[in-house]
C-alpha cells in the first residue's frame, strides 16, 4: 500500500512539473480528449488571452515529442473545430446588407488559434514526410474554407498562425528521458574535542516527492488513471 501511493505521488509530481515527459508516449489521449471538449469552451474564447488560458487548460504543455499516429490525430481534430469555427465567424447577408461578425461569433476562432500551438514539436522521424504533407493539406483546406466564407480578419489570422507554427519535425526514436530524484546526505560526526574515535559518518538517501496544489489539468487526470490501471 505504502508503495503504490509513493508511486501516485510520485507521478503526481511528474506531471505537475515534467508533463513533457509524462505525455510523450499519450498525446493521442490527450488531444481527443481536448477537441472532444474544446466546444464546450465556446464562452471563453472572448479575448485571445482568454482563449489561450482555456486551451492551456485543455491540452496542458505543448508535447515535445507524440507517439506514432498522434500528429495526425491532432490534425484531424483541428480541422473539424477550426471549420466549425470559421463557419460560425462567417458574415451575415441581409438583403444586400453585410453583418460583419460579432465577438461572441469569433470566439471559437481563437480558441482554434490558441489550439495550433499545441501540435506537437517532433514526430517519430519515419513520419516526418507524412506529417508534412498532411500539415500542407490541412492548410489548404482551411484557406479553402476561409476564402468561402469571406475571409474576415479572424479567420486569416488563423491562417498566419498556422503557417508560423510550422508541421513538426522529426526525431529518432530512443527510450523515455531519464527522470531524476533529488537526494540529500545527511552526515554526523562527533565533534573534534572530544577525546573519542571519530564516528564514521553515515549517509541516508532522502527522495523528495512534491505534490501539486493546484487541480489537474484533463490530460494530467487521464495519465492519472492509465497510471493506476497499469
Amino acid at each position: 500500500m505504502r508503495a503504490t501511493l509513493l508511486g501516485l505521488l510520485s507521478f503526481l509530481s511528474l506531471a505537475a512539473f515534467a508533463p513533457d515527459l509524462a505525455r510523450a508516449e499519450n498525446c493521442t489521449t490527450v488531444y481527443d480528449a481536448a477537441f472532444g471538449r474544446i466546444r464546450s469552451s465556446s464562452s471563453h474564447g472572448t479575448s485571445q488571452a482568454a482563449a489561450d488560458q482555456e486551451i492551456e487548460g485543455l491540452f496542458g504543455p505543448r508535447a515535445s515529442k507524440c507517439e506514432a499516429g498522434a500528429y495526425q490525430r491532432f490534425l484531424d481534430g483541428f480541422e473539424a473545430f477550426a471549420r466549425e469555427a470559421i463557419r460560425a465567424a462567417q458574415p451575415q447577408k441581409v438583403g444586400k446588407r453585410v453583418i460583419p461578425p460579432t465577438t461572441a461569433s469569433e470566439s471559437q476562432i481563437r480558441l482554434a488559434i490558441a489550439a495550433i500551438k499545441k501540435s506537437p514539436l517532433k514526430v517519430p522521424t519515419k513520419e516526418t514526410k507524412i506529417a508534412i504533407n498532411a500539415y500542407r493539406q490541412t492548410r489548404s483546406n482551411l484557406s479553402a474554407v476561409v476564402e468561402d466564407a469571406g475571409g474576415t480578419m479572424a479567420m486569416n489570422e488563423l491562417l498566419a498562425t498556422m503557417a508560423q507554427i510550422r508541421p513538426p519535425e522529426g526525431a529518432d526514436d530512443g527510450a523515455p528521458s531519464e527522470v531524476f530524484t533529488t537526494t540529500t546526505t545527511t552526515t554526523t560526526t562527533v565533534p573534534a574535542s572530544t577525546p573519542t574515535t571519530s564516528t564514521p559518518s553515515t549517509t541516508s538517501p532522502v527522495t523528495a516527492i512534491r505534490v501539486p496544489t493546484i487541480p489537474l489539468p484533463t490530460w494530467a487526470v487521464i495519465k492519472l488513471y492509465e497510471a493506476r490501471d497499469a
